[in-house]
């Protein structure tokens, strides 16, 4: 991880990646300031939304937490994806990926609300429930809309002409995948 709190040069949360097996639904990642309702989950964190602690009898000084209107932006994304993966699991075989992948943003969003840190771990901390949401709606994405119409013919025929969908997309060798 780079010290902008990126996976190095290929993160899949900021461009196409190759294509593998294991993380098929990486081409279904919406592109940045995709959805006007959850532009929080390409925000980056500034000072501004730093709130320090204020506290001279604490030892520790530098601390601080995400503020209260960045985190109840984030809040309400993350309460929206949860719906939608509820709806989900009652209705269709989950992958395996996505309990753990959930439970990592909801532990994230409990400790950016919670614990006091320094700036550049609640960068990191943001960062995190960002790339854990926008993997989880690439997950549902992929199994509710690009799955089905690859796997079914009549899907695939009978589906409404659509425009070309807002992800970020891979790129591949393989004709299946293509």
């Amino acid at each position: 991880m780079r010290t902008d709190s990126l996976y190095g040069d290929d993160d899949p949360i900021r461009w196409p990646q190759p294509y593998n097996q294991y993380n098929c639904h990486h081409g279904a990642i919406l592109r940045p300031h995709s959805l006007a309702d959850h532009l929080i989950m390409w925000w980056e964190p500034t000072l501004r939304a730093f709130i320090p602690l204020k506290d001279s009898a604490s030892p520790f000084q530098g601390l601080g937490k995400l503020s209260d209107s960045k985190m109840d932006e984030l809040k309400s994304s993350a309460s929206a994806l949860l719906s939608w993966i509820q709806v989900f699991v009652s209705n269709s075989q989950v992958p395996l990926t996505l309990s753990p992948t959930m439970k990592m943003m909801e532990h994230g969003l409990v400790h950016l609300e919670l614990v006091w840190t320094t700036f550049h771990q609640v960068v990191f901390g943001m960062r995190d429930v960002q790339r854990c949401w926008l993997d989880l709606t690439a997950m549902l994405d992929y199994m509710e809309v690009f799955k089905p119409r690859m796997d079914s013919v009549r899907l695939a025929v009978g589906s409404p002409p659509m425009e070309a969908a807002n992800t970020i997309g891979v790129f591949t060798h393989d004709i299946r995948v293509a």
